[in-house]
């Protein structure tokens, strides 16, 4: 339900809405409101609503809108302490056997910033492709308003992490895809919860994708020289002049906690000279992380000398094609256990942007991240 403030209107809004845009400069005087509609996999449609007759009339203006006979379903998840969490789901309605569908799901969870929610082409060519789409608006966003900020920033940043694996769990349990079928995408300071997630629950998922994720959280806030710590400390907090927050930040940072264990595959771009997520600090991570799975591996293989190096000839060709002269890959390590290392891949972006600065930037990187996804999930094999 929309309310119209201080009139007391109200009216349905279609299932699948998910955003909502004002028109930009509506004429004070009049008594019709002009706004779009859109989804992950609906591009916008203009509606116009009549104060006057309180009725609701949609445009199909120009063009005819894309559309996909796709289900929107809205769940809840019961986080740690109770707290209930809305996640969103698209999938195509003629789906069946959901449980052996592929899963990807987004999470941002900071800054008290919405998880983008806005129309993606791509989204289209997935669920046509029986893909699942969820979206977890986990606490530290702002999808609930100031309160759900503060109760998963700073001093409360575990609340967000709780929240995430409650919606993961609550989403296989419902029948929506399996571990070795899901994967998870994040940007930027939603990197933090999913880094957490990799290396709490490894074993909910298959693959991972981020892009200029934020992993050395603590490294980060304890450097005043870089150019955004001072005013990144209203999200994390101070370890420089508190210890216990230094100590809370410790206990989730993803570079503070990779250990010897299993991890699923991952895929990390990164800008060369971004200013918000150093390079520097992605390559700590992946060189602790590489680590981390080659000490895993060598525990669990009975003989060493019986280790290979030679990653799967169709996985290389189609990255090379994307992207043949920037790619940090840890090579596929088999043993004769059957034991198997995952791809850890660092795409490292020429430039400075934060995420990609033009169309055709984002469309590449869209197009390496998803044959890492399918391949990862071993979708083309599924044919």
């Amino acid at each position: 339900l929309l309310v119209i403030t201080n009139l007391g209107f109200f009216f349905q809004l279609p299932a699948w809405a998910c955003s909502l845009e004002l028109e930009p400069q509506p004429e004070h005087t009049s008594s019709t409101c002009y706004f779009w509609l859109s989804s992950p996999v609906q591009p916008p449609i203009c509606f116009e609503y009549s104060l006057a007759e309180n009725n609701l009339i949609e445009h199909t203006e120009q063009e005819v809108p894309i559309t996909v006979n796709c289900h929107t379903v809205r769940l809840e998840a019961k986080s740690k302490d109770e707290t209930w969490v809305p996640i969103t789901v698209f999938h195509k309605a003629s789906s069946i056997q959901l449980h052996r569908k592929p899963l990807l799901i987004h999470v941002y969870g900071a800054y008290g910033i919405d998880l983008n929610m806005s129309f993606k082409p791509e989204n289209l060519m997935l669920i046509e492709d029986g893909w699942i789409l969820a979206y977890c608006h986990v606490r530290g966003g702002g999808e609930l308003g100031l309160e759900w900020h503060k109760d998963g920033c700073m001093m409360r940043k575990h609340n967000g992490i709780q929240d995430f694996k409650a919606c993961i769990k609550l989403l296989h349990k419902l029948g929506f895809s399996q571990p070795l079928l899901t994967a998870v995408i994040s940007l930027s300071g939603g990197g933090v919860l999913a880094g957490a997630l990799y290396n709490n629950s490894p074993h909910l998922l298959k693959a991972m994708v981020l892009q200029a994720p934020f992993l050395d959280v603590l490294n980060t806030m304890l450097d005043p020289d870089l150019p955004l710590t001072i005013e990144e400390q209203g999200e994390w907090g101070d370890p420089l002049a508190d210890d216990t927050c230094k100590e809370y930040i410790k206990s989730y940072c993803p570079y503070q906690n990779i250990r010897t264990q299993c991890y699923p595959a991952i895929f990390i771009t990164v800008s060369e000279k971004d200013q918000r997520v150093p390079l520097s600090g992605l390559l700590r991570y992946i060189q602790k992380l590489r680590k981390a799975v080659q000490d895993h591996a060598q525990a669990n293989s009975s003989d060493e000398k019986g280790i290979t190096r030679n990653p799967p000839i169709d996985y290389i060709s189609k990255l090379e094609l994307l992207l043949p002269e920037n790619l940090l890959s840890l090579e596929m390590v088999k043993l004769d256990t059957g034991f198997q290392m995952p791809n850890i891949v660092l795409d490292i972006q020429p430039g400075g942007s934060h995420c990609a600065s033009s169309w055709e930037e984002s469309l590449n990187q869209v197009a390496t991240q998803l044959a890492f996804l399918y391949n990862e999930l071993q979708l083309a094999k599924r044919g």
